[in-house]
């Protein structure tokens, strides 16, 4: 790594926490504002950092089991205190915590500290609280997910609830910022596909289907990666209000979860001795992922119109050598632009380079050649501003000087067609994510008086992405809900597959930031190999002046 490099890396480091946390100090009310019973909980990190937190009581006689909450990565835990309100009135006791650097905790935060956080705030409820460690949910949403995974993978919670979060920071550091910066900058992990890899006890996967922030592909990704048991719950909404925009749905799924897989609390009037405790089922095996050939093959049925401007970035190498075909190595030979104008071009070892803009003065006896660089290979690069100096001797113009101003522009797009007689630069290296754009939910009474609800996705839609930042594409999903039937059924009997709502976390985890290129975004060549190839298409096609016009 060059010296700058390094440098700028390590200065990019350094600010990284400044892009990741954003914590306030000033806490806006307390749970006694929402008339809840609450002790104020001061713990001690394993590094000496002192950590606040709440530990808020439901109102019910009992709770069902205790939910460490895991915040997200703006504010302090009087602004989470709205999402503990609702686990509450679900009938759980709640410890919210600040991660050190927010609220009344001290320090100041970072990957390895938010994991210490949760530690100590995970040993107050076993070790202080007497809480058995099957009787606790840990529960987090956004940055928190990734916290809660990590903390789930070092114990074994009674089980794990992932909100709203990312595969890893990186990958979506990815989506959001420049390629190189994230590269540079960013030595954070919080890697959920990995924690959930490693994690034994239920996982409950939430995620709003709008949500803009972290798509929606980054949970089902999750989702995929996690062993068995597991539940995905999507929901409407977006990134901060999926539970506020969706409350019956997130409150029957986290409930139905939570009866499912949690064992029954220890009343009070119960000595331990009069429960008999079930014996644990075997784990399930963990559903395989899916190999990235059988997803491609999978998505091409589903979307065969979609999907036909799409191919595997392989391709392109074999484009490129299509291209550098029409000339021998280090030959020099004229090709034409769409306006059927003359460029010479020099065939190197994995680009054919050249020059435009060239602009010759000539006074007396010297010369100067200016102009830019243009170089072809997968995309076309333009080096600006070379002077060329020239003297007139008896031999001849010989060279005698030469500058550059060295900036270095991509036009254009991607190579993405290349024949004997022409060749296109309308690509563009994209992702792909997948949604259910059309699904149908159906209530149903069940014969012993509970209610259940079916649903399955009838058609899919693809979103895509360029790794550019150039466009994006975003599609709408609709839900159609049909209310139950006045005849009761069997709900011992499962409800009818859905095949495809089964196979889209499958094939969303198997194409994540898997590279693509689409086709199609020119109309026409960039470049024409003669200038009969050139007219003949441009009268063919009718061509305009716009059509033309190119650097």
């Amino acid at each position: 790594m060059r010296r700058s490099t390094l440098l700028l890396s390590l200065a990019l480091a350094a600010c990284q926490s400044s892009f990741v946390y954003f914590p306030t100090r000033g806490l806006e009310g307390t749970p006694a504002d929402a008339d809840l019973e609450y002790d104020d909980v001061h713990v001690t990190a394993a590094d000496g950092v002192r950590i606040h937190g709440w530990y808020v009581h439901t109102r019910e006689p009992e709770p069902k089991a205790v939910i460490l909450l895991c915040h997200g990565n703006g504010g302090n835990v009087s602004g989470w205190m709205s999402l503990g309100e609702v686990f509450t009135v679900m009938g759980f006791d709640v410890l919210l915590f600040d991660y050190r650097g927010y609220g009344k905790s001290e320090g100041r935060p970072d990957e390895d500290g938010t994991y210490l956080d949760a530690e100590a705030a995970w040993n107050h409820l076993v070790s202080e609280r007497r809480i058995p460690a099957e009787r606790i949910v840990v529960y987090g949403r956004s940055l928190g997910g990734a916290v809660a995974s990590h903390l789930a993978a070092a114990h074994t919670p009674g089980a794990l609830i992932v909100d709203s979060s990312f595969t890893t920071i990186r990958d979506f550091a990815m989506e959001k910022y420049p390629r190189l910066l994230v590269r540079l900058g960013l030595t954070y992990e919080y890697d959920n596909v990995a924690n959930v890899g490693k994690i034994r006890c239920p996982v409950l996967v939430i995620h709003g289907r709008d949500d803009d922030l972290v798509p929606l592909r980054h949970g089902e990704a999750i989702f995929a990666a996690a062993h068995e048991p597991k539940r995905f719950l999507a929901l409407d909404g977006g990134h901060n209000d999926s539970y506020a925009v969706d409350p019956i749905r997130f409150r029957d799924g986290l409930l139905e979860f939570v009866a499912e897989f949690l064992k029954p609390p220890v009343r009070k009037s119960e000595s331990p001795s009069q429960v008999v405790e079930p014996e644990p089922a075997p784990p399930l095996p963990a559903v395989p992922p899916m190999p990235i050939a059988e997803a491609w093959a999978w998505l091409r049925a589903e979307l065969p119109e979609e999907t036909s401007r799409l191919r595997p970035i392989e391709e392109t190498d074999a484009l490129l050598e299509r291209l550098l075909a029409w000339a021998a190595p280090d030959a020099t030979f004229d090709v034409f632009d769409r306006s059927c104008r003359k460029l010479a071009l020099t065939r190197n070892e994995a680009s054919l380079d050249g020059a435009i803009h060239l602009e010759t003065v000539v006074r007396g006896k010297t010369k100067t050649v200016s102009g830019d660089s243009i170089g072809f290979d997968n995309y076309i690069t333009v080096v600006c501003g070379f002077d060329n100096e020239y003297e007139r001797t008896a031999a001849g113009w010989v060279e005698t000087g030469a500058s550059a101003t060295g900036c270095a522009d991509t036009i254009g797009r991607r190579l993405s067609e290349v024949t004997d007689t022409a060749a296109w630069y309308g690509g563009a290296t994209v992702t792909i994510s997948l949604k259910c754009v059309h699904r149908r939910e159906h209530d149903q009474r069940c014969l012993d008086g509970s209610t259940r609800t079916c649903a399955t996705c009838e058609r899919i839609g693809m979103e895509v992405d360029s790794r550019d930042g150039h466009f994006h594409s975003e599609i709408a999903g609709a839900t159609a809900h049909l209310p139950a039937g006045s005849e009761p059924v069997d709900c011992a009997v499962p409800c009818p597959e859905d095949a495809r709502g089964d196979s889209l976390p499958r094939v969303n985890a198997a194409l994540l930031d898997v590279e693509l290129l689409q086709v199609g975004l020119e109309d026409h060549p960039t470049l024409f190999r003669t200038r009969a190839a050139c007219r003949a298409y441009a009268k063919r096609h009718r061509m305009t002046a716009d059509d033309k016009t190119q650097w």
